[in-house]
């Protein structure tokens, strides 16, 4: 999970930003007039235009407690005052939770303050100034890449002063300057280190030695660490071996750091998750307690180490996502892991125990399927209300006292193993009928049955869900009418407009990248393109381009789907062709050499050019185009790593990988008949293949080491693209084997996410593809009835579940424009409406799909 996405859960059907996002401002009561103050989205900077500063050097970190961070701020801003030097703060105590919550960055964790002085022996100086200024406070959290001054609050680190970045494997990385000049990586990571030219103080190496104790033998001291199977803020999981008990798991919690809205740190909760074992040694279910301690300031539990899998692993071992042959087998199971589910939490429930956080991951499954729970740390009295820090999708009403709550969670952990979905019903309630009625059509009334016995438990108890966003009408299977959902798809993109820079809500990136709101992927000219393309309009769209600055455009990425390139083409779409060839102008195809996508690098620009070279004939774009080709001929060669335009996008697939550059090298082929780009696009295509793999079940599909993925965007369906141009272009059928694996997919039971990019809608768009290519007429039918897990469908409006459920969305890449091209695209027989390119057909053969085929090949 990208739990990016937990920030932007608010009382709103969409993602947005936290109403309380300023909540708590933390502000000065008097500023020198010598300083300056500008707020920004996480740090308030207060710098002294008077001061000098190196680009890079020591700098200082403050970390504190919630409860003190003002009268720290207080102390600290006084002392540099007059000391005449700059420094930043969280600006509020919303952000400065976030940033010290379970998952929450541990390289920046507990930075409260960063100060900056101009010089190494100012540094030294401010250092035992802070510590006699801050003498009074209690500890805030440790800050794991810094190095702690004595026993204090203060923290330090060499590095960057001024923002630096470098590419280097794929990633651009924040650089300082080594004493040749060169750029070299700018270390931020969970420990303490220094370049290996610089030299530590020596009050600091001074320091060293007089903390240097005799080293007192602690508990730990007992444990051969194997290995770490988990890190967050709170502190590590680790797999250790024990003298008397063996193999053993050693929790670890840290203290000050991953505190809830109570206040309980994650020290607080393994001390807790510690005396809830001890109560329940008597118990079969929980999992064991050897021992706890403390050692150094952490607090440790140790525990059994149970053989087996988590119930989220089993699930994706073990679920028939293709082959219905396998169904009973797995409903079997399931029936079984479940009645020792409600057994455990009966048993727990018998101690006067309620556990307060049950989801897949604190649920272990043993190799002869019997069912242990795991991680108690916010379990408590059946009475107790439940913790403000729980797993999203698992949460019902949070009025409810642990022991409801517990079984709330229990049928949605049912729900889980027969629909492996995002949790959309807390978005609508009624989708929880629908889902029923999907797991009786495709597992049976066997299956029903064990859920429909959990929901009598729940009403026992009155275990709710959360308040419902919308109230939809659907109850059952829905059978499509494509006319009707298209209709109530383009109703719900003009019930979101507003009059904003965003335009409509999308997904997360809307707020994480600078070009969000308003580029393809996410903002506003995604959805302006898919109405259009659909053959509808809104008088609202000409409002919002034309109250656009052309300044604003300029300074944004790029990017075919994230920045100028995609915009640029949609302007040409709309009418505002001037002010597309002024943004196209400001288009540098060597700003980025390194990425090679569709999505934000250079095969996307390639692809853009292309098609603009088609709309006004002007010989410079294809010579861009031809440019493009060069640098991406250059990166084949020298094998670069792929870059990706958020982390946690996968670094493969048609539109971040080689197989995005292949369909523009074989455009490319076309526009030019020079045949060194057309072979240049099979080996692009065998670089991506080589990534792929066919499952036990045949799919073909992107092998991502952990996981094979089936997406349009990152999996085995994008590749379809790529292939089939090629196939057109070379009469062949080289690579039928592939596409008839790629069909597979469409048969497959579930996807997790309902998008254009990461599920269902991409897989149908692929599904349509290949239903024209392959002369078949079952695909989309199959990708249709799956995308009755996730909509959602009221009187007037369908609406589409954004990345990760919890929210819906209207862009394209993962909400109701993107599913709007591909209805549209099936109901006229066209294809590839969600590629933001002008004169498609000229360079992708749409009009042929089906093509002779060289059967002697």
């Amino acid at each position: 999970m990208d739990y990016r996405y937990v920030k932007y859960i608010n009382d709103s059907c969409y993602y947005t930003r936290p109403t309380n996002i300023n909540e708590g401002m933390i502000n000065l009561d008097f500023i020198p007039t010598n300083y300056t103050k500008m707020t920004g989205d996480h740090w308030t900077n207060i710098s002294n235009y008077n001061q000098s500063l190196p680009e890079q050097g020591w700098k200082i970190h403050i970390s504190t407690q919630l409860k003190t961070a003002k009268k720290t701020l207080s102390s600290v801003a006084e002392l540099m005052f007059n000391e005449g030097v700059s420094f930043k703060y969280v600006k509020s105590m919303h952000e400065l939770m976030l940033k010290d919550s379970k998952y929450g960055d541990r390289s920046s964790s507990g930075k409260f303050i960063t100060i900056y002085p101009s010089s190494t022996e100012q540094f030294v100086d401010l250092l035992y100034k802070l510590k006699e200024k801050l003498s009074y406070l209690p500890k805030g959290p440790y800050i794991l890449n810094d190095k702690r001054w004595y026993d204090s609050n203060i923290y330090f680190r060499y590095g960057g002063f001024m923002p630096k970045t470098f590419y280097h494997d794929g990633e651009v990385l924040d650089a300082i300057v080594d004493p040749n000049g060169n750029l070299i990586e700018d270390q931020r990571k969970p420990f303490y280190s220094i370049p290996d030219f610089i030299e530590e103080p020596k009050p600091i190496k001074r320091m060293e030695e007089e903390t240097k104790k005799e080293y007192e033998k602690t508990c730990i001291d007992n444990y051969d660490i194997k290995e770490a199977l988990h890190f967050s803020n709170g502190g590590g999981v680790y797999l250790a071996n024990h003298e008397k008990w063996g193999e053993v798991i050693l929790k670890e919690g840290r203290p000050h750091t991953a505190s809830d809205f109570d206040d309980i740190d994650a020290f607080k909760r393994l001390e807790n998750e510690g005396e809830i074992l001890k109560k329940l040694k008597m118990a079969q279910y929980p999992v064991g307690i050897y021992e706890d301690f403390i050692a150094w300031e952490h607090k440790f539990i140790v525990e059994e180490h149970i053989q087996g899998n988590s119930l989220s692993i089993w699930i994706v071992n073990n679920y028939p996502f293709s082959s219905n042959k396998k169904n009973d087998m797995y409903v079997k199971s399931s029936i079984n892991i479940l009645n020792e589910l409600i057994n455990s939490i009966e048993e727990i429930h018998s101690f006067g125990i309620g556990f307060g956080d049950l989801q897949p991951a604190n649920i272990m499954i043993t190799p002869d399927e019997k069912v242990r729970l795991i991680d108690f740390e916010t379990a408590g009295p059946l009475n107790g209300p439940i913790a403000s820090v729980m797993t999203p999708g698992f949460i019902g009403d949070p009025n409810m006292c642990k022991e409801q709550s517990d079984w709330f969670a229990v049928l949605r952990i049912a729900k889980q193993m027969f629909v492996p979905i995002g949790n959309v019903q807390d978005i609508s309630h009624k989708l929880d009928e629908v889902h029923n009625s999907w797991v009786e059509k495709v597992f049976g009334t066997e299956a029903l049955k064990i859920i429909k016995k959990i929901e009598v438990i729940c009403d026992k108890y009155s275990s709710l869900p959360m308040k419902e966003f919308i109230k939809s009408d659907e109850t059952s299977i829905r059978d499509f009418n494509l006319v009707s959902i298209k209709e109530k798809l383009v109703n719900s993109i003009k019930s979101d407009l507003y009059s904003e820079e965003s335009l409509i809500h999308g997904d997360i990136r809307q707020y994480e990248m600078d070009s969000g709101k308003l580029n393809v992927l996410t903002g506003g000219f995604g959805v302006i393109m898919a109405v259009k393309r659909a053959g509808e309009w809104d008088e609202k769209f000409n409002e919002w381009i034309e109250n656009l600055a052309d300044s604003r455009l300029m300074n944004l990425e790029d990017g075919l789907y994230t920045g100028k390139m995609g915009i640029a083409n949609v302007l040409i779409e709309t009418d505002y062709k001037e002010r597309a060839k002024k943004l196209i102008e400001t288009i540098d195809i060597e700003s980025n050499i390194h990425d090679i996508s569709i999505a934000s690098g250079l095969s996307g620009l390639g692809l853009g050019f292309l098609g603009i070279y088609y709309e006004f004939g002007e010989e410079d774009y294809l010579n861009k185009c031809k440019k493009i080709g060069e640098l991406l001929e250059k990166n084949l060669e020298n094998d670069i790593p792929i870059h990706t335009f958020d982390y946690d996008i996968v670094d493969k697939g048609f539109l971040t990988s080689w197989s995005g550059a292949s369909l523009f090298m074989s455009s490319l082929y076309k526009a030019t008949d020079n045949k060194k780009w057309l072979t240049i696009s099979e080996q692009m295509l065998d670089k991506e293949l080589e990534k792929t793999l066919f499952d036990e079940d045949g799919l073909f599909q992107t092998d991502d080491d952990f996981r094979i993925l089936p997406y349009l965007s990152s999996g085995g369906s994008g590749l379809a693209i790529p292939i089939i141009q090629l196939q057109n272009i070379r009469y062949s059928n080289k690579w039928i084997k592939e596409l008839e694996g790629i069909a597979k997919i469409s048969h497959s039971k579930t996807f997790y996410n309902a998008g254009l990019f990461q599920g269902t809608t991409g897989i149908l768009s692929i599904s349509h593809l290949l239903d024209s290519y392959l002369d078949r007429r079952d695909l989309v039918n199959s990708s249709l009835f799956t995308l009755n897990l996730h909509l959602i469908e009221t009187k007037d409006s369908v609406y589409v579940p954004g990345d990760s459920c919890f929210r819906i969305s209207s862009d394209l890449m993962s909400g109701s424009a993107g599913l709007l091209t591909v209805i549209h695209d099936i109901m006229n027989g066209s294809h590839y409406s969600w590629l933001p390119l002008l004169n498609i057909n000229r360079f992708i053969n749409l009009d042929s799909l089906k093509k002779e085929v060289n059967t002697n090949e």
